[in-house]
């Protein structure tokens, strides 16, 4: 069964009972349907996010607290949510590099090619290069993400330097003699 989801908008009477309306307060935020509640300054004192099964459960929940609402509340606005829209975090696309004077931002599309130096990884950006204290795998999961996986993705197919690196990796372990 469908629920609704709903969202009121409450203004206290500041001239109330302030041990009741904190004691009220606490009952608005265990009531059963209520998934979230966030006290607001503003036009209102406090939002109220909750999902109910029916337009009747909600009138019935209001008409049990009308004396509460009465007592403690100056205005009430109640919305019905018909759509739902999530935000998903960006991920990030660009890096923070040292640089002579402090940090540098960089675009991930500007990184020409990455050479692993032992625990760190040297980043070519045109004619400029820097040392971060990284991995390559650390920078290909924190900068690529493949079209199938969930959430944003920055490019189909993973961005050049990673490959560079690769190649140079796989050259450092062909270079060195069996048994070390």
């Amino acid at each position: 069964m469908a629920e609704l989801n709903v969202v009121v908008c409450v203004a206290f009477d500041h001239r109330a009972n302030a041990e009741g309306l904190e004691r009220f307060k606490n009952c608005i935020c265990h009531c059963g349907f209520v998934e979230m509640a966030m006290e607001v300054s503003g036009t209102f004192d406090m939002i109220v996010q909750g999902k109910i099964e029916t337009l009747s459960a909600y009138t019935d929940q209001m008409d049990r607290i009308r004396p509460q609402l009465a007592e403690f509340v100056t205005r009430i606005e109640t919305n019905f949510v018909s759509k739902k829209i999530e935000r998903h975090s960006v991920q990030e696309k660009c890096i923070w590099v040292p640089c002579v004077g402090g940090r540098k931002r960089i675009e991930i599309g500007m990184i020409d090619k990455v050479v692993a130096e032992g625990d760190y990884m040297r980043l070519f950006i045109h004619d400029w290069h820097c040392l971060i204290h990284s991995t390559i795998h650390a920078l290909k999961d924190r900068f690529y993400r493949p079209a199938a996986a969930p959430g944003p993705s920055l490019d189909c197919a993973p961005p050049r330097w990673i490959a560079t690196a690769r190649r140079q990796k796989s050259r450092f372990r062909s270079a060195r003699p069996h048994g070390s």
